[in-house]
């Protein structure tokens, strides 16, 4: 967490896992953007959450498999 920004993964899940990340924007102590996707990298430090989003930023099917484009 940061002045402007708290970012948190966590896992779902049993034998099947899934990685959520969910990134949240803040401007004077209120919440003015929320965003969420799936990862499928174990992302346990920021600059991993950093890489992999960058990475992936152009395709949103990796990000949201679930929208159907």
């Amino acid at each position: 967490m940061s002045r402007d920004v708290f970012v948190m993964t966590y896992l779902t899940g049993g034998i099947g896992e899934e990685e959520h990340i969910i990134l949240i924007k803040f401007e004077h102590n209120k919440v003015v953007d929320i965003w969420c996707g799936v990862g499928l990298d174990r992302l346990n430090s920021l600059r991993k959450v950093a890489k992999y989003l960058s990475q992936r930023r152009k395709n949103p099917q990796e990000l949201h498999p679930n929208l159907g484009l």
